[in-house]
C-alpha cells in the first residue's frame, strides 16, 4: 500500500505539543483495501493497552487520518506505539492510539 509522510504536530492539550515527520498508511487506504466503501457510523481503532479512539466518517474524510508506522525516518519506537499508531492531522492528541490491536467498522 502507498505510504504517506507527513509533518504533522501531536497536541496533549496542558501536556505537551512535539511536531514530527510521521509515515504510514491512510485509515482511509486501509478501508477501501477491506473494501469498506461508506454506510459506516464510525471506526474505532483499538490498542493493545486497552485505549481505543471512535472516528466518525466526516473526520475520516475531511483529516489526514493514518496508522503511522515510522517517526522522523526511524522505524516507531516502542515507546511512541511500536508497531503501529494512529496519527490524526488537526484533532486532539488525546486520539492518538499507540500500539494499534486492531480496527473496526460499525
Amino acid at each position: 500500500m502507498g505510504m504517506v509522510k507527513e509533518e504533522v504536530t501531536l497536541i496533549c492539550p496542558g501536556v505537551f505539543t512535539d511536531n514530527a515527520e510521521w509515515e504510514g498508511v491512510s485509515l482511509s487506504a486501509i478501508l477501501d483495501q477491506a473494501r469498506i466503501r461508506g454506510g459506516y457510523k464510525r471506526v474505532t481503532v483499538h490498542g493493545l493497552d486497552g485505549y481505543r479512539s471512535h472516528f466518525s466518517p466526516e473526520e475520516i474524510e475531511r483529516s489526514l487520518i493514518f496508522l503511522a508506522l515510522k517517526v522522523n525516518g526511524v522505524t516507531l519506537p516502542t515507546e511512541h506505539g511500536f508497531p503501529a499508531r494512529i496519527v490524526a492531522e488537526e484533532i486532539s492528541g488525546g486520539k492518538w492510539v499507540k500500539w494499534v490491536d486492531r480496527i473496526e467498522v460499525r
